[in-house]
């Protein structure tokens, strides 16, 4: 979020975030408050509207498992983040015209896959052509509806532009 940097900055005393070139990893020693030292991970930032939110973020990449990562998060929380509820990204994206809901529902499908084939499907449904086609069919079935509707309503002017008579009461 608009914060990212800020926060993020606090666990990276030898890595200036605000003059790191974005969309590039770059190594930096992760530094919790009162403990020191924890990793020398990777960091990347995202700059708006170039992320899958198409919001600022920061990426750390960590060695070790569930416990520095938890770490790490909780020193985040306590330097003003918050940890992202289930699916929020994909909100945020949608929200901000990054992905449509089809995609959305893909990524989900793709977090949730339990086989190859699960997982090519939500992969291809990913890439938005549906989306796409499902558009262009949406547009089409507008037009032929106004087209519907302008023949109903203007139904006596088209007979009287081919030269028919139509009585009225």
């Amino acid at each position: 979020g608009p914060r990212g940097v800020e926060v993020s900055q606090k666990l990276l005393p030898k890595l200036d975030l605000y003059k790191q070139e974005p969309y590039k990893l770059a190594n930096s020693d992760v530094v919790l408050p009162g403990f020191g030292l924890v990793d020398r991970g990777m960091v990347v930032r995202f700059v708006a509207p170039h992320s899958f939110t198409g919001e600022n973020v920061v990426e750390f990449h960590l060695h070790s498992g569930r416990y520095l990562v938890e770490r790490v998060l909780e020193s985040l929380i306590a330097a003003g983040a918050r940890q992202a509820l289930p699916g929020e990204f994909s909100f945020r994206a949608i929200l901000n015209g990054k992905i449509s809901l089809f995609q959305a529902e893909a990524v989900n499908d793709l977090i949730h896959s339990k086989s190859d084939l699960a997982q090519d499907l939500a992969i291809r449904r990913m890439s938005g052509r549906q989306s796409e086609r499902l558009s262009q069919l949406g547009e089409s079935l507008r037009q032929l509806c106004a087209m519907a509707e302008l023949g109903i309503d203007f139904m006596d002017q088209d007979d009287l532009r081919r030269g028919k008579q139509t009585l009225h009461k």
